[in-house]
């Protein structure tokens, strides 16, 4: 991912965390990126829950038409 612009920021888990999240709100169009991301989490020290937790965040928002 390169250098944080602050690095002082998020740390490498959280960030895959919230990059995982919207991934997931593209859907099936980035099912590769998200695949790659998920086990960039878990090698950051992400657990699974916290994984599930990140991929449904999106889930009660795009359920709500425009």
């Amino acid at each position: 991912m390169g250098k944080p612009s602050n690095p002082e920021g998020l740390d490498a888990k959280t960030r895959l965390l919230v990059t995982l999240a919207g991934l997931t709100a593209l859907g099936a169009q980035a099912e590769p990126q998200i695949r790659l991301t998920v086990r960039n989490a878990r090698e950051a020290g992400a657990t699974r829950q916290e994984i599930i937790e990140s991929m449904q965040l999106y889930r009660w928002l795009l359920a709500f038409p425009r």
